[in-house]
């Protein structure tokens, strides 16, 4: 249960917007929602089902066969007695071999039309990472050389939710084992006068899904996916990422040279952290410097990182 606002130098979270009871429209604010939630604003979402990743429509197509059978019952009065009797003993064979294969033709197609068809390409169209992974296989994270990968070409799907919370509470929770070196490290710094705010750490895929759609509006498709990862996609999803502040710190790359941002890029690495995304290596992370968002990877990886890193986990894990 993590309320890092109750002690410690305060956050800059905001009121949340009321959304009415069962509503599914979301009404945000007029100002931007930032990756890491730099205005710190908590809004109410409505209540989601998570279930699968990729979620199936009921075809509203299926009572369609159920009308073409008409003309196959209008068509059996034409083989009447009459027209056999006045006839010929060998017309009598040709009238009904006619009429029969018109029953035929006229009920094939609607037999073969599409609603069992169409329908497949809804349920089989399942997301596949760009590592290969797709289907039940996306419930799990890649692990590479023992570490956990979430980025933009090892996704997740909803279904992976490693730390039970809920929306906007999620984001004040780690996995255990990343809240205690937090702690760890939260502690030790203010032994040096440095005192590190916990802005944001596990986001569930809902959540996330919320922050990325915000930021699209907000900024636009470009400028939003060099700052915020698309669902399934963000490291905040393990429970292992963490978005640090200071007091009177704000989420820009200056927080780089303030005495927060220096411990630190000089300190994490002793506790388990790592810079995650370090400046210049936009072209290999997918996003810009944020000297904000650590991950924990364990202080033995850490250590090979060390002090003041600029090493990216993709190049210490030599995949993309």
């Amino acid at each position: 249960m993590l309320h890092q606002n109750s002690d410690g130098p305060e956050t800059t979270t905001a009121a949340a917007a009321a959304t009415a009871p069962g509503t599914a429209e979301i009404t945000l604010p007029e100002t931007a929602v930032t990756e890491p939630e730099a205005s710190g604003e908590q809004l109410t979402l409505p209540l989601v089902s998570p279930v699968t990743d990729a979620p199936t429509s009921a075809p509203a197509t299926t009572a369609i066969p159920t009308t073409t059978q008409t003309p196959t019952t209008a068509v059996v009065p034409t083989t009447a007695a009459p027209t056999t009797t006045a006839a010929p003993t060998t017309a009598a064979p040709e009238q009904p071999t006619t009429t029969t294969t018109a029953a035929v033709e006229t009920t094939a197609p609607p037999t073969t039309t599409a609603p069992v068809t169409t329908a497949p390409p809804e349920t089989t169209a399942l997301v596949q990472s760009p590592d290969g992974r797709s289907g039940s296989e996306l419930d799990y994270p890649a692990v590479i050389n023992g570490v956990i990968l979430v980025n933009k070409t090892h996704w997740v799907s909803r279904n992976y939710a490693p730390v039970q919370a809920e929306y906007f509470e999620d984001r004040w929770k780690l996995a255990p084992e990343a809240w205690t070196a937090w702690e760890e490290m939260k502690a030790a710094a203010a032994e040096e006068g440095i005192y590190l705010v916990f802005t944001s750490g596990y986001r569930s895929y809902d959540y996330q899904a919320y922050l990325y759609d915000n930021y699209v509006r907000t900024h636009g498709q470009e400028q939003a996916d060099r700052s915020s990862a698309r669902p399934g996609r963000s490291e905040h999803q393990t429970g292992l990422a963490l978005d640090i502040t200071g007091d009177g710190v704000t989420f820009s790359e200056d927080l780089a040279e303030t005495p927060v941002g220096k411990w630190l890029h000089a300190n994490a690495w002793r506790f388990g952290w790592i810079l995650r995304y370090p400046r210049g290596k936009e072209h290999i992370t997918g996003y810009k410097f944020e000297p904000w968002h650590y991950r924990y990877v364990g202080k033995a990886v850490a250590a090979d990182f060390g002090p003041n890193n600029t090493l990216t986990l993709e190049e210490y894990l030599g995949v993309d």
